[in-house]
């Protein structure tokens, strides 16, 4: 897997997988193209969640990934994951495969930023705004990427949909994950309790926030203020 430092790109010929899984460049050299190794002199940073944490509607630098890295020292990796409509149990089905092999021990830091719970709360569960099921899978979740190796952080959830029922599911989850972050996870970014962008009914701020779920660059750059002072913390 090739994981490059933030900001750099890759001088090798691009490698493509076609639907077969075969690899194809545009001028395949003779030899045969292998991805670079890791760079285990380097710290990994790996995000998880929904598409709060990987948002196709901004640029990628303006998301809140790339907004966290920007804050983090030099020498650090990042690997983002967040996939639109995925909820914590997606999350946790795959992460076997996904996260866990990312870890290495070489590494100075193997750092995971969690942010999820939004989805689980609404499709994540029968029924839904089950505060509770949405909080088992979250420290679940967290707690086997520790058991692999990470150093977790877990961030609250925000509000969503000018929706009383997601209000009230979402303050008793956020309630759970304040109470409880020490028994499955490293660190807490309380991204919630900031009010510009964490009160209920904050998402109708057109500046941070652009359809009432996901956020403007402004808004990222709340977030990643919050997530990054969580994660320098485990450096």
């Amino acid at each position: 897997m090739l994981l490059l430092p933030v900001g750099v790109a890759a001088l090798a010929p691009v490698v493509v997988l076609d639907s077969c899984g075969a690899p194809s460049v545009a001028e395949r050299p003779a030899a045969e193209v292998r991805p670079a190794e890791p760079d285990l002199s380097r710290g990994l940073v790996v995000f998880d969640g929904c598409s709060l944490v990987d948002d196709a509607g901004l640029a990628p630098e303006d998301g809140m990934p790339a907004q966290v890295m920007g804050l983090l020292p030099a020498g650090l990796d990042m690997k983002n994951l967040g996939v639109g409509g995925q909820t914590t149990r997606m999350m946790a089905a795959d992460a076997g495969a996904q996260v866990d092999p990312l870890y290495a021990a070489a590494r100075p830091a193997n750092i995971l930023v969690c942010w999820e719970g939004t989805n689980d709360l609404i499709v994540g569960g029968a029924p839904p705004y089950d505060a509770r099921s949405a909080y088992r899978h979250l420290a679940a979740y967290c707690a086997a990427r520790r058991r692999a190796g990470f150093r977790v952080v877990i961030c609250t959830v925000l509000p969503r949909g000018q929706s009383a029922a997601f209000y009230e599911a979402r303050n008793a989850l956020n309630a759970e994950l304040r109470a409880h972050w020490r028994s499955f996870a490293d660190a807490l970014a309380d991204v919630a309790a900031d009010k510009t962008i964490g009160a209920d009914g904050a998402e109708t701020d057109a500046t941070y926030y652009r359809d009432t779920v996901h956020l403007t660059a402004a808004g990222y750059a709340i977030v990643a203020g919050v997530v990054a002072d969580a994660a320098r913390g485990l450096l």
